[in-house]
Parts: C-alpha cells; sequence; structure tokens
C-alpha cells in the first residue's frame, strides 16, 4: 500500500529483555481522526485508513495478546519540519495496539511517554509488562 501511512522501518520484534517492540506508521494528529458533528464524536476515514495500515503492519511483526497493566515508550520520527503536538498521536497508536489485538484495552496503560526521536521513521512502540 504506498500513501501516508507506508513509511515504515524493519521489524524489531520481541527482544531479550522480555519486552515487545513494534514499529508502526506514523501516526495522524487525535484533532484529525475524530471530529465531532452535532456534540457527537465521529471516526473520520483518516482514522478507518490508519487502523487498516497499522493492523497490517504489526500482523507482520512478532506480537502477541497482552492484557496485564503496561507502560508504554513511544518514540516518533517527524515526518517533516511542521510544528506539531507531540502528545495528540497517541491516541492513534494506542487505537490500532487494541484493534490488532496487541492489547486487550488501552486502558491497561499505567504509563506512558513519548518523544521525538530523528532516528526513527514513523514511531517505535515499546511495551513493558508492569507488575
Amino acid at each position: 500500500m504506498t500513501g501516508p501511512f507506508s513509511n515504515t522501518v524493519t521489524n524489531l520484534g520481541k527482544n531479550d529483555t522480555g519486552y515487545l517492540c513494534l514499529m508502526l506508521p506514523f501516526p495522524p494528529s487525535v484533532n484529525s481522526i475524530i471530529r465531532c458533528i452535532k456534540s457527537r464524536r465521529i471516526k473520520t476515514p483518516l482514522h478507518t485508513d490508519y487502523m487498516e495500515e497499522a493492523v497490517r503492519v504489526i500482523r507482520k511483526q512478532p506480537h502477541r495478546l497482552i492484557s496485564a497493566p503496561v507502560g508504554i515508550s513511544l518514540a516518533l520520527g517527524r515526518p517533516d519540519k511542521r510544528k506539531r503536538d507531540l502528545d495528540n498521536h497517541a491516541k492513534a497508536v494506542m487505537d490500532a495496539l487494541v484493534v490488532s489485538c496487541v492489547l486487550a484495552d488501552d486502558s491497561q496503560v499505567q504509563r506512558l511517554e513519548m518523544w521525538w526521536d530523528a532516528e526513527i521513521i514513523g514511531a517505535r512502540v515499546e511495551i513493558t509488562e508492569i507488575q
């Protein structure tokens, strides 16, 4: 698939230290995936497109369903030089992890850290189960 979500890097899979690491396409901002229409929140076609691409990418990588509380480290590579709010991109990633059956529910996330990383193309998601 070509398009805004096709720029991903190689799979890192489950590493030796026991956490899951996945590569995803760069996520759209929450401002572009949800619209309010007559006081109802509606998911946009961009949300659907991203979910389809993210699920396709995740299915190509080793993963498993996690139902325990987790911490997530999310590194995003800037796709261009535009000014962006980092935190607006977390929602699409969390939704993709649930839709692709990596997380049972995004309410499991007990800790979330995010940063821009010039070495990343798209998004690198590291998931650690919290004991």
